[in-house]
């Protein structure tokens, strides 16, 4: 069992290593940034699933603070797309600095703010069935950007799975690996 937080802070990583990988751009990665695009998705989806609703449900003053990510969260969906779908190098590199800049000021502020929010309310059997639910719910996210996708709600869950099951007969269809880790 694993610690919602942990999860996610995990995630956080683990994209910011895969950015890395890309460098100065010099040397073009397709590989690494198919797989940076897959997980930004899948993170995107289930914390529109699941820590979004917890953090409106258990945290005073959550609300502002959700709303506030999920406007983050669509700004990069949108740069993310670009990304997905560019075809010249430059143009995916250029679009995935847009990108990675403003990950980092969101995940900046999720850190700082919101999962110490959700750990001062969560109880540890808590955070670890809502790290239950995210790996769950990853398994069957979107693996590309969905911007137009509802972001809150049943909707988010519904739209994510739909998205999902799309998403993997595409990357199938495509040759592009379901995982890369």
């Amino acid at each position: 069992m694993t610690d919602a937080i942990i999860l996610l802070t995990s995630d956080h990583r683990e994209v910011e290593a895969l950015y890395a990988r890309v460098g100065d751009g010099t040397s073009f990665q397709q590989s690494v940034i198919d797989e940076i695009v897959r997980q930004l998705s899948i993170h995107d989806a289930v914390e529109k699933q699941l820590l979004y609703p917890t953090l409106r449900a258990r945290v005073e003053g959550g609300d502002g603070m959700a709303n506030r990510a999920l406007t983050e969260h669509q700004k990069v969906e949108e740069l993310l797309l670009r990304v997905d779908q560019a075809t010249e190098p430059e143009a995916v590199l250029a679009g995935l600095r847009e990108t990675m800049d403003n990950v980092g000021e969101h995940v900046a502020e999720e850190e700082a703010q919101i999962f110490p929010a959700l750990h001062s309310v969560l109880s540890h059997e808590e955070l670890q069935e809502l790290g239950e639910q995210i790996e769950r719910a990853k398994a069957a996210a979107p693996t590309h950007p969905h911007p137009q996708s509802p972001n809150t709600g049943a909707g988010a869950t519904i739209a994510g799975a739909a998205a999902g099951l799309m998403d993997k007969a595409k990357d199938a269809i495509t040759g592009r690996p379901a995982d890369e880790r």
